[in-house]
């Protein structure tokens, strides 16, 4: 159910123009503010449908659990001081990207 949700959310995958662009839909990437000197980043964005990112977050714990690649990674942004939910936000940015990728080669 949980990938028929995000396929579904994301649709043709061939519309967007980058694998930037499909990560920006989900609303997974930090906030920029920038000016001439300074660049900050912050939060997440938030954009896009909000069931999509709690699908893409659920699948991201859950790859986690089961998968020992997403599980090291984890712990690494644990151990880094990374909190879960920072952590498994930038796992689920992980999915998409790698969604983006076998998709674009196909």
């Amino acid at each position: 159910m949980i990938s028929a949700v995000i396929a579904g959310r994301i649709g043709d995958p061939h519309r967007f123009t980058s694998l930037a662009a499909i990560r920006a839909y989900t609303g997974l990437v930090p906030k920029v503010s920038q000016s001439g000197v300074s660049k900050v980043e912050s939060s997440i964005t938030k954009a896009g449908v909000p069931l999509l990112r709690e699908m893409l977050c659920t699948a991201a714990d859950q790859a986690r659990r089961v998968d020992t690649q997403f599980a090291a990674k984890y712990q690494r942004l644990i151990v880094g001081d990374r909190h879960h939910e920072s952590a498994i936000c930038h796992l689920a940015t992980h999915l998409v990207t790698e969604y983006g990728e076998r998709v674009a080669t196909k």
